[in-house]
């Protein structure tokens, strides 16, 4: 079996961030790859808003299981 992943953060702007993580599971039988793809953005001085979508995929599922999931996201971030 072998992990790999990747985590890239990107300054888009003063207050807009893009993070891409991935991550692949690969072993014999079933594999698994997931991919996390986010949008921040800051709307008030200690407030942000995060958009992000995730998509996971099972080579192999069990009986009766989708083999690709997706999740989409948005959440409210509060600094203090």
């Amino acid at each position: 079996a072998g992990l790999a992943s990747l985590d890239f953060d990107w300054q888009v702007a003063e207050n807009i961030a893009l993070t891409q993580n991935a991550s692949a599971f690969v072993q014999s039988g079933n594999s698994t790859y997931i991919s996390d793809t986010g949008l921040q953005a800051g709307i008030a001085d200690n407030i942000k808003v995060r958009l992000s979508y995730t998509v996971e995929h099972d080579t192999d599922p069990p009986v009766g299981a989708e083999s690709t999931d997706t999740l989409s996201r948005v959440t409210i971030i509060y600094d203090f």
